[in-house]
């Protein structure tokens, strides 16, 4: 079986500078489906990349628990794993 490549719609692109270090942060979602979402932050100055996956229900639950969107808190996500070393 031949792994299939999926293809992703970008919904949005940021850019923002933290620490000294400037990132691009792309939320993209599954075409196939809709249904599946990854925003992938890259660090400009080294190039290394991360990938974070959720689904749509994952998002959902988010906003009834939290009473925000999670992709408006997906910059602070990711400052904690730049503290944390994981970016």
């Amino acid at each position: 079986m031949e792994p299939q490549m999926l293809a992703f719609e970008l919904l949005k692109s940021e850019n923002f500078e933290y620490q000294g270090t400037k990132y691009t942060v792309r939320l993209n979602r599954n075409k196939s489906d809709n249904q599946d979402y990854a925003f992938i932050v890259k660090n400009e100055n080294s190039e290394e990349t991360k990938k974070y996956h959720f689904a749509e229900e994952v998002a959902s639950d988010f906003l009834k628990q939290q009473g925000e969107p999670l992709f408006d808190v997906i910059p602070e996500i990711i400052k904690g794993d730049i503290k944390a070393g994981i970016i």
